[in-house]
Order: structure tokens, then sequence, then C-alpha cells
């Protein structure tokens, strides 16, 4: 009988590799709490978006152009808000942390295992 590395490459290497990347019905359960965190962060994200740009434009007298994003004032001025340059990394930080959160508490509510 002669020695064959290929069969031992695909016992090694293969086996394992199908058997991790097969899906188990416990793989299936611990996704959809993270998937609800998710859609409820961008949920979060859009309302305080809302509430950042276009309810404040509004209360100063100004209109929303929602195409441009921008805040036109009565007077003609555009108004930038100085929280804007750090939007990206607050949104990202709030996305994380209420995605987290819930998935979490998902988890701990209905007893499902990680």
């Amino acid at each position: 009988m002669a020695f064959s590395p290929s069969s031992l490459i695909l016992t090694n290497y293969f086996l394992p590799l199908s058997e991790a990347l097969c899906f188990k019905e416990s793989m299936k359960i611990n996704s959809i709490p993270m998937f609800i965190g998710v859609i409820i962060s961008f949920i979060a994200i859009w309302l305080v978006n809302d509430y950042f740009f276009v309810d404040q434009c509004l209360d100063n007298g100004g209109s929303f152009d929602y195409s441009k994003g921008e805040c036109s004032l009565a007077n003609g001025d555009i108004k930038v808000p100085e929280i804007g340059k750090y939007l990206i990394a607050i949104y990202f930080f709030m996305g994380i942390l209420i995605s987290l959160f819930v998935s979490f508490s998902i988890r701990k509510l209905f007893n499902i295992e990680q």
C-alpha cells in the first residue's frame, strides 16, 4: 500500500473545515437576537438623526432640504450643526451599543444560550 499525502491533507484539513461550516440549529437561533438588535439600532440612529437635524432646523424657523441634507434658514443662511463632523463616530458607537444591549436583553429574556 502506497502512502498518499493527498489523503492526509484531505483528512486533516477538509473534514474539520466541512464540519465547522455546517449550520447547526443553535447557530440559527443565536443570530436572530443580533439581527433584531441591528435593526433596532438602525431605527434609533434614524430617529436621533431626525431629531438632531430636522427638528432643530424647523424650530429655528428654517426649512430642511432632504435631498441635500441642509437646513436653510429664513435669511438664506445654511445652518450646519456643530456636532456634524463627529456624527459618524457617534452613530457608529451608538449602533454598536444599542445592538449589543438589545441582543443580550433578548437572549436573557428568552434564555437563548450563546
